[in-house]
């Protein structure tokens, strides 16, 4: 018994002549020390919830990242779409929304029709941060019978003559020249077949590396105008986004036409703090929410086709 203790607890020798009771007190004391505390335990896993609390918020700034690359890849595909659109109809962006008598309802940009052919994937019309669903559509409104399409995350600048120009210096503040048009490049053709607001020229845009075409959150507007219906290639009944200003001078502040709304708030800020950006040359960018905006009004040159200044 002797030898075999002394063979596990080497610095601890018994001498042969040692009492039994002996030996179980100095192998329970051994033991003890080897073996962690009630408060050794809490203290190990204090740290460790420390360190998941510090290490979380990191993970998930990495994730966010993350979609905001892949987004913003979508979007310079989509912005690269446009150009070659462009290229088959004299230089012109495509409307943004134009009324279908067939299909009752207005079909979009990103309808199958319009830029269909040239952005192919219809996949990048979703977003990584938003959803990635398809949205059940009327037979007969889209082509080869199909009842379904993907969800929409973007939304055009298609600032509308007729609805913005009364308001330019409410939007852009009182250093916007009075009379002088707000536009934006897409154009709108109502339901009656009036042109609303005739598409723009890239050769005619003044602030070509500038001016927004494409921004994310079109699900985050129709929340915003509570529509039930999600965004895609069609319309029924739903709000335009982005028509006359004053809307998107609202989600740059982080309102609502003055009033807390949290999916409008979220439009300008699909990334944290920002939002990813499709410009008229085609190059995408990310913008913080504030880099939109010059004091209380929005840039002009972030959203009208001819700023002026």
């Amino acid at each position: 018994m002797y030898k075999f203790f002394n063979k596990l607890f080497p610095n601890r020798p018994i001498l042969p002549n040692a009492p039994f009771s002996t030996v179980r007190l100095i192998t329970r004391t051994v033991m003890k020390k080897n073996a962690f505390t009630l408060i050794e335990l809490l203290v190990v896993i204090a740290i460790i919830a420390i360190l998941a609390a510090i290490l979380f918020p990191v993970f998930s700034q990495a994730k966010l990242a993350a979609k905001r690359i892949a987004d913003l890849s979508n979007m310079k595909q989509l912005g690269t779409g446009i150009m070659i659109y462009q290229a088959d109809y004299d230089d012109n962006y495509p409307q943004n929304a134009t009324w279908d008598a067939t299909a009752n309802t207005y079909l979009t940009w990103s309808n199958r029709s319009v830029t269909g052919p040239y952005l192919k994937n219809r996949q990048i019309l979703s977003s990584t941060a938003t959803s990635q669903s398809n949205v059940n559509i009327p037979a007969g409104i889209l082509p080869n019978n199909e009842t379904s399409a993907p969800s929409r995350s973007y939304f055009t600048n298609h600032l509308s003559l007729t609805e913005a120009t009364p308001n330019g210096q409410q939007m852009f503040g009182p250093s916007w020249p009075s009379g002088q048009p707000v536009s934006g490049p897409f154009g709108y053709t109502d339901n009656t077949g009036t042109v609303r607001n005739p598409a723009a020229s890239q050769s005619g845009i003044e602030a070509i590396s500038e001016l927004f075409i494409l921004m994310n959150g079109a699900e985050d507007v129709q929340r915003a105008y509570e529509m039930a219906l999600p965004n895609t290639e069609v319309y029924y009944d739903n709000e335009f986004e982005f028509y006359d200003g004053l809307d998107a001078l609202s989600w740059a502040q982080g309102n609502f036409f003055g009033a807390e709304n949290r999916a409008a708030e979220k439009v300008f800020q699909q990334f944290a703090l920002g939002n990813n950006y499709v410009r008229a040359d085609t190059s995408a960018r990310f913008y913080r929410r504030s880099a939109v905006r010059n004091g209380e009004y929005l840039n002009p040159r972030y959203f009208a086709v001819q700023p002026g200044f």
